[in-house]
């Protein structure tokens, strides 16, 4: 079921939701993006605050494999995207010098999230009136919704964050 492989084992890569939405966000103009290295997970794995429905007590603590996704951070740099670890994301966002933005879906994010983080998803399920994507266009065979590219991710974007310093994490 691979609960047992560490972040760099794991297929992250190219496919990252926050990265995708991150070098979307540097195509499209804006300038003060930069990327939550290892996500939420690491987030967790800090310790740092969460909320949202599904919330449970502090974790045990967890190493983090310090070669965690190479592949995105590969990316990231290529993209010219800053990435930073979730300490010093945290510092940032507690300064007031940025906000965190997680880019996936609202269902998720609903259930636990990175506390004061806000929510623009950069995919959206595909509306199929009545008929299902068989292994939809996202889920990869699997009985998870069939998603896309949420066209308005943009709009949505600059609405919610305007030119404020942001952190994108899924």
């Amino acid at each position: 079921d691979g609960s047992s492989l560490v972040d760099s084992q794991r297929a992250f890569g190219l496919e990252s939701l926050s990265l995708r939405a991150a070098s979307d966000l540097i195509e499209a103009g804006f300038k003060n993006v930069m990327h939550l290295e290892g996500g939420f997970p690491a987030w967790i794995s800090e310790g740092l605050p969460t909320e949202g429905s599904s919330v449970k007590a502090p974790l045990k603590e967890k190493v983090v494999d310090p070669n965690a996704w190479p592949n995105v951070h590969a990316s990231l740099v290529a993209a010219g995207i800053d990435s930073l670890d979730a300490a010093d994301a945290s510092k940032l966002v507690d300064s007031g010098k940025a906000v965190i933005v997680d880019v996936g879906a609202v269902k998720r994010y609903e259930d636990e999230h990175v506390k004061g983080s806000i929510n623009v998803p950069f995919l959206r399920k595909i509306e199929t009136k009545g008929l299902k994507v068989a292994g939809g266009v996202s889920s990869l065979g699997s009985s998870d919704d069939a998603l896309e590219r949420n066209p308005d991710f943009l709009e949505a974007f600059k609405k919610s964050v305007g030119d404020k310093k942001v952190i994108v994490t899924c």
